[in-house]
């Protein structure tokens, strides 16, 4: 089990021993605000920005991306650009993000949420092994 703060010093850790340090690193990612705040790593968040993901991957061109089971999905993004992933790690979160504490299904005495009453969807998705994985993104010589 790793809490969100030990994965984001993982990623800085295995980022910054491939190019130094983590200056003028873009790390692309739903996740990427977060990891940016314990680490200082430029972020780039496909989900809150105003522009399409490929705008945004043709844009900042990222080297790093942190991806939350969504390999696939992102895989179709860059395959316009001749670039492809590669794993560098993985880590099997669980935790509540910020305080390791183990998560918990919401409280809102219904099950209307999408959840069991006993928490066992939340847990079922959550205890998933390898659900955050970092890529390098080789952009190979086709790009433009």
């Amino acid at each position: 089990q790793y809490s969100y703060r030990t994965m984001a010093a993982g990623v800085a850790d295995i980022i910054r021993s491939r190019e130094g340090s983590l200056d003028d690193v873009v790390l692309f990612s739903d996740l990427a605000d977060g990891v940016a705040l314990v680490t200082g790593i430029r972020a780039v968040n496909a989900r809150i920005a105003l522009d399409p993901v490929e705008v945004l991957l043709a844009r900042y061109r990222p080297r790093y991306i942190l991806l939350h089971r969504h390999q696939a999905a992102m895989e179709e993004d860059l395959a316009p650009f001749g670039a492809r992933l590669v794993e560098l790690g993985a880590w099997d979160i669980y935790g509540n993000y910020h305080l390791g504490e183990r998560l918990r299904p919401p409280r809102n005495g219904s099950a209307s949420v999408g959840s069991a009453d006993d928490g066992s969807h939340w847990r079922r998705i959550y205890t998933e092994r390898k659900n955050i994985q970092l890529f390098a993104v080789d952009w190979g010589p086709a790009s433009p």
